[in-house]
């Protein structure tokens, strides 16, 4: 079984973010993501790995900006 990716384009910003460290071991997997949807909100936290991140300040502002919009 084999999955062909599709981009929506809904004409206004999507309703997906991702954050993600710099040093998380999915940060590729990420980069990669957005490419299928380019409308995704991105915020890469410089040093982070996974398990730092959410602890980190950019963090937090950023979950709130992207609940604000």
């Amino acid at each position: 079984m084999s999955c062909t990716p599709f981009v929506v384009d809904l004409g206004r910003p999507s309703a997906v973010g991702a954050i993600v460290g710099s040093e998380d071991r999915w940060y590729e997997s990420v980069i990669e993501f957005r490419e299928l949807l380019p409308r995704m909100g991105l915020v890469v936290i410089e040093g982070a790995s996974h398990r730092e991140a959410y602890g980190r300040p950019e963090f937090v502002d950023s979950v709130q900006e992207f609940l604000s919009l």
